[in-house]
């Protein structure tokens, strides 16, 4: 059960990441 609330984590992180970076790029495409 650790190993797999460890690989929720890491999954629940990098879709935090992808969003941060989708928003991210839409804030640019704004101010350009």
């Amino acid at each position: 059960s650790l190993l797999a609330c460890g690989d929720f984590g890491k999954g629940a992180l990098a879709d935090i990441q992808t969003i941060i970076e989708q928003v991210m790029l839409t804030l640019n495409e704004r101010n350009a």
